[in-house]
């Protein structure tokens, strides 16, 4: 069976970016944007490579990986795809 998300009026968001920040920094600027001293939305589930937040119908998941001498943050949403383009564009 095929779920037509368009159809239901949801949208989804995969998104990637590269940036020049350490891990750790990256991570605690998820935590800053999307967590209780931003969006609020809850911490789902975090792994040393991973941070999933909940909230308001919708989700954003960060996959954090090195690359090249970079780290490469791939952002997946639902409901929050105008908060999560905002946090991508925000990184150096």
């Amino acid at each position: 069976m095929i779920y037509d998300l368009a159809q239901e009026g949801l949208t989804m968001l995969n998104l990637e970016r590269k940036t020049n920040l350490s891990k750790e920094e990256v991570k605690k600027r998820l935590r800053r944007f999307f967590g209780e001293e931003g969006l609020g939305l809850e911490l789902k589930e975090e792994t040393p490579h991973c941070l999933s937040y909940g909230g308001a119908g919708g989700y954003v998941t960060a996959n954090i990986c090195s690359e090249k001498g970079k780290i490469r943050l791939d952002l997946v949403t639902q409901e929050w795809e105008y908060q999560v383009k905002k946090f991508a564009a925000s990184l150096p």
